[in-house]
C-alpha cells in the first residue's frame, strides 16, 4: 500500500510540474544560447561557474526548494516569482540599465517596473556599475539594499592566451561588437570615423548586429562565444561608440582578450577601461584615439585590469547565501 501512495505523490508531483531535489540557487532569467546580449552572457558565465563550485543550480525558476533566487532585470516570469517568493531565504535583484535611458524612452516605464519588483521582491540590489548606481539615484528610483558588483566574462572562452603579436609594421586590427542594431550602440558615429580613417593603416571588423551600411568596414554576422573569443583574439584595437551602457559585457570580453579599448565616454565605459584605452565625445576623437593606442599598443596593454569570474562569483556568493 505504501508503494502505491508513493507512486500516486510522484505522478501526482509530475502532473503539478514540482520538482523535489533541493538546489542552492535559482536564477531567474530568460536563458537564451549565445550568441545573445550581455545579461545573458554572465548569467550563463556565472551560474557555470557556481556548479564548477559545487552548488545546484536551476536555470530558471525551479519550484523546488531553493536557498536563494537572483532574478534578473525584469526578464523573469513576474508572476511566478510572486507566487514561489516565500520558499526563498534570500533574493537578490540584479538591476540592468536605466534601460530607459539607453532606449530613449522619457516616461521610465521599465525602470519604474523594475524599482517596484525590487520593492516587492529583493533582499539586495547587485548594480553593475557606479554610473548604473548613480543614473537610477538620478532619475528618483530607490532601491533595496544596494551593492555594485561589475559582471565578469567566463574565462574559458575569453582570455589573451594565444593572442596575435603586436606588429606596427602591418595593418592595426579594429573590432566592434554588437549583438543590437540600436541607433544608441553607434552605428552613426562609426560611419563617420569610417570615413575619415587612413585605410592604409588599418582594417575594420564590425561582428554582430547593424542597420548601417559600411563601405570599408566589413560586417560578420553574430557567432558564439568561442568564434567571439577567435575574433577577439586575431584583433588589436576594440572600439565601441555605444551609448548608455550600464556594464559592457563586450568591454570585458576584448579586455580579457588583450585588446585596449577606444571608447565613447558614456555611461560605464570609462569605467571599466580605466587606462586600458582612450575615451572620446566625437568621431574626430575618436580618429585621435585610435592613432594615440596604435602608437603606444604595448603600453596601453600592459594596463589592462578587469575582474575576474573568480572574484566576481565570490562577491555573488556573499550576497546571496548571506544569513539574514
Amino acid at each position: 500500500m505504501i508503494g502505491i501512495n508513493n507512486i500516486l505523490k510522484s505522478l501526482a508531483d509530475k502532473a503539478t510540474g514540482r520538482i523535489l531535489s533541493k538546489v542552492d540557487l535559482c536564477i531567474a532569467h530568460e536563458f537564451h544560447k549565445p550568441p545573445y546580449g550581455g545579461g545573458n552572457q554572465f548569467c550563463l558565465a556565472l551560474s557555470a561557474e557556481l556548479e564548477r563550485r559545487g552548488y545546484r543550480v536551476s536555470k530558471g525558476l525551479s519550484p523546488a526548494t531553493a536557498k536563494a533566487c537572483l532574478f534578473n532585470s525584469y526578464n523573469f516570469d513576474e508572476s511566478r516569482l510572486l507566487r514561489l517568493r516565500g520558499q526563498f531565504t534570500r533574493l537578490v535583484h540584479r538591476v540592468d540599465g536605466p534601460i530607459d535611458v539607453y532606449r530613449g524612452n522619457s516616461k521610465m516605464e521599465i525602470d519604474k517596473k523594475i524599482q517596484e519588483l525590487n520593492a516587492l521582491l529583493a533582499d539586495n540590489t547587485v548594480f553593475q556599475s557606479n554610473y548604473s548606481y548613480i543614473k537610477h539615484k538620478e532619475l528618483g528610483l530607490e532601491f533595496v539594499q544596494p551593492i555594485i558588483i561589475q559582471n565578469a566574462v567566463d574565462p574559458a572562452f575569453f582570455h589573451s592566451n594565444g593572442r596575435i603579436s603586436w606588429d606596427l609594421g602591418r595593418k592595426t586590427r579594429l573590432i566592434t561588437v554588437n549583438w543590437s542594431d540600436n541607433p544608441n550602440k553607434g552605428g552613426v558615429v562609426l560611419q563617420r570615423m569610417e570615413l575619415m580613417l587612413d585605410w592604409g593603416k588599418y582594417e575594420w571588423i564590425h561582428l554582430g548586429r547593424t542597420k548601417c551600411t559600411f563601405k570599408h568596414i566589413k560586417v560578420v554576422p553574430p557567432v558564439g562565444s568561442e568564434q567571439v573569443a577567435e575574433y577577439l583574439r586575431t584583433s588589436d584595437i576594440m572600439v565601441t561608440a555605444s551609448l548608455y551602457e550600464s556594464c559592457s559585457n563586450v568591454i570585458l570580453e576584448a579586455l580579457a582578450c588583450g585588446l585596449p579599448v577606444a571608447y565613447v565616454c558614456s555611461g560605464s565605459n570609462g569605467e571599466l577601461v580605466q587606462k586600458a584605452g582612450c575615451g572620446f565625445s566625437t568621431p574626430e576623437e575618436g580618429l585621435e584615439c585610435l592613432h594615440a593606442i596604435r602608437e603606444n599598443w604595448p603600453e596601453y596593454f600592459k594596463r589592462i585590469r578587469y575582474p575576474s569570474l573568480d572574484e566576481i562569483t565570490s562577491r555573488y556568493e556573499e550576497v546571496l547565501f548571506a544569513e539574514k
